[in-house]
């Protein structure tokens, strides 16, 4: 059976408001591709930056619990879960729609959607930085998620490494 890939997608746009509050998150687009579906939708406007930091964390709990570890998007009622089995060590990526109605379900390479979660958080870190609004909370959380992100990364490495 092949996985299926999870990719991030994250651009900052930040209104003139959210410029001028130093404070503020700010907006941009943020939506997921599984498989060829885009969701919620191509494009997707959100607030990025608090919306991907809040993602980054909950990743890290994926592969230490055998719960679902739901990821809410702000805008909407767009949701997307993800499930570890550690028996078969596959995780289960499922998208969620209005009215919690589950839409799509698939089996997906976990630690492809971790680099494309870190990139996406990297690329929006970088952008921060050339509109120089780096110095949010939400970039902190972003930075010390993604110091973590690269340690999941390498103890999953590992233990592929170790089971042959």
């Amino acid at each position: 059976m092949s996985l299926v890939k999870l990719r991030v997608f994250a651009t900052l746009m930040p209104t003139d408001q959210q410029r001028r509050e130093q404070r503020a998150s700010l907006s941009g687009t943020l939506f997921l591709q599984i498989g060829e579906t885009f969701f919620p939708s191509f494009e997707w406007h959100d607030l990025t930056s608090c919306v991907l930091a809040r993602w980054v964390i909950q990743s890290l709990s994926v592969t230490s619990s055998s719960a679902e570890i739901v990821h809410d998007f702000m805008d909407g009622p767009y949701r997307f879960g993800l499930q570890h089995d550690f028996t078969s060590h596959r995780t289960t990526c499922r998208l969620y729609e209005q009215f919690g109605e589950k839409s799509a379900e698939e089996i997906i390479d976990f630690p492809r959607y971790l680099a494309s979660l870190r990139g996406a958080a990297k690329g929006i870190l970088n952008e921060a930085c050339a509109m120089r609004m780096e110095n949010r909370k939400d970039f902190d959380d972003l930075q010390s998620g993604l110091k973590q992100i690269v340690s999941l990364e390498n103890a999953i490495r590992m233990s592929r490494f170790q089971r042959g």
